[in-house]
């Protein structure tokens, strides 16, 4: 029944177009880039109705991936994206534990992403090359969560990075990051399964957008 709820919250939220005009009216601009670890970005723009700034839609990074995404941002969205098969994967372990063999695995350097919502390679290559071109580095907000193979040192690494726009969900009530955010329900997994469905539940996205985005400094 609750995740009945939930859909129907997200399918009010990013379906009836007034609502979105009347959330923009509240934000400092609209401009903005939201760099996430999942399709989490994606619920960001739906739910004001405004077009994709980011190319992190529809899609996840491994933990140690995004990490080393995020502290080079404008090297990795510089690079041709390439596909590779599941078999060629430095993940193919957890790609076959969770069925996902068929899904395309692009690849920007040393790093993979999971085109979880893509139909094909065309398709996702397309689309991160259009949206990657879209990013303002001048208002970004850079979001990380305790998800796909996350040890408690990679929260410790985000949490160090050299810029204050960014935030992350963790599972531990009790933790000590700055920039951690708490999401509950999570704190016997290993990891949060997911962060999207009740995507802004936890988070004032108002405040995250209009005081905690800006230029991205590494």
């Amino acid at each position: 029944m609750q995740s009945i709820k939930s859909h129907l919250k997200l399918l009010v939220d990013e379906k009836i177009p007034l609502l979105a005009v009347l959330r923009r009216r509240k934000l400092k601009n609209t401009n903005f880039t939201v760099i996430s670890n999942n399709c989490w970005a994606g619920n960001v723009y739906r739910y004001f109705g405004l077009p994709y700034l980011t190319p992190t839609v529809g899609i996840y990074f491994w933990a140690q991936d995004y990490l080393r995404f995020v502290s080079n941002l404008r090297y990795y969205l510089s690079q041709n994206i390439e596909f590779i098969d599941y078999t060629e994967s430095k993940y193919r372990r957890e790609i076959i534990a969770k069925n996902q063999c068929h899904i395309p695995i692009g690849r920007l350097d040393d790093i993979e992403i999971v085109f979880l919502h893509y139909k094909d390679e065309e398709e996702a290559r397309n689309k991160w090359t259009k949206r990657a071109k879209r990013v303002n580095f001048d208002n970004i907000l850079i979001k990380f969560s305790e998800m796909n193979n996350c040890a408690h040192s990679d929260l410790a690494s985000f949490d160090n990075l050299k810029f204050e726009n960014k935030f992350m969900f963790v599972k531990n009530k009790d933790h000590s990051f700055k920039s951690g955010i708490y999401l509950p329900n999570y704190d016997n997994w290993n990891n949060i399964s997911n962060d999207t469905n009740k995507w802004n539940e936890h988070v004032d996205i108002f405040d995250l957008l209009n005081n905690r985005a800006g230029k991205y400094k590494l």
